[in-house]
């Protein structure tokens, strides 16, 4: 009888403690962002407004031993499976590789608590140096492909490269949350070329059916997603292994929207 009560009771107690953890760790994230907003605007202050520089990131650099006449070019550096795995996220908070580094020391505030995902790397089990990913069209840097072809083409929408150029502060999100399966170089993908279609990058899936956002004017919130399967599809697929339309279940028409008008605007 006793047991059977004290089963009871777990099951009750165990879903309101699961909730209230989630909860935690999405208030922590939102904390996060907020950090890298500040960096971010503490970098526009000192580089005539300019924001952090984003692209596909550099496959050759050593995350962990840069070479010594290595310039850093982006916010923050990694790329895909070959370099992006830095079980230290040392590379995160080195001047020597990352921008924003100066600006913000801390290297978990370059990570969701909630991102709990490991891979097989060399061997041995790791897990992402980082959760979070930069808005394509703030800064981009780099030529083609990006954003000029997977992700749109800039003659039609906008490259916030400084302060200035933004419409709407408060619109246009500055970092994102990318499903841990995803996570690859410095930018957070969102496909502007069709409202319709699958988000190259995956919105993470830590706060359940919410995911986290910062934004240019520097306050964070989350994101209710209209579709469970947006930030969460069904896939099987390794990590780093597909992006886009390789995710089942990312083709939701008004979550597409709601992503691509806080993304950019047309010219």
């Amino acid at each position: 009888m006793v047991i059977a009560i004290i089963a009871i009771l777990a099951g009750m107690l165990l879903p309101a403690l699961s909730r209230a953890r989630q909860k935690a760790t999405g208030i922590a994230c939102i904390n996060n962002e907020k950090q890298l907003a500040i960096a971010s605007m503490l970098y526009v202050a000192e580089n005539r407004d300019f924001f952090p520089p984003n692209g596909a990131g550099d496959p050759n650099v050593n995350l962990t031993n840069p070479p010594a006449n290595y310039v850093p070019k982006y916010w923050v550096e990694g790329r895909d499976g070959n370099n992006l795995v830095d079980a230290s996220a040392s590379s995160l908070v080195n001047p020597r590789v990352s921008l924003l580094a100066p600006y913000l020391p801390a290297r978990g505030s370059f990570k969701c608590p909630g991102d709990r995902y490991t891979e097989m790397v060399a061997g041995r089990r790791q897990t992402n140096p980082r959760t979070y990913g930069q808005n394509p069209w703030v800064n981009w840097a780099d030529e083609a492909p990006y954003p000029t072809s997977a992700l749109g083409d800039d003659r039609t929408y906008r490259n916030f490269r400084k302060t200035g150029d933004v419409v709407n502060s408060g619109d246009a999100f500055l970092h994102g949350e990318i499903h841990p399966k995803g996570i690859c170089r410095p930018f957070f993908g969102v496909n502007m070329a069709t409202s319709s279609g699958g988000a190259y990058h995956v919105p993470g899936n830590y706060h359940g059916r919410n995911s986290n956002f910062s934004f240019v004017d520097g306050h964070a919130e989350s994101h209710r997603w209209a579709s469970g399967t947006f930030n969460n599809p069904t896939s099987n697929v390794d990590h780093h292994g597909v992006h886009g339309s390789g995710y089942p279940g990312t083709a939701s028409r008004p979550d597409m929207l709601w992503l691509s008008e806080h993304t950019t605007v047309r010219r």
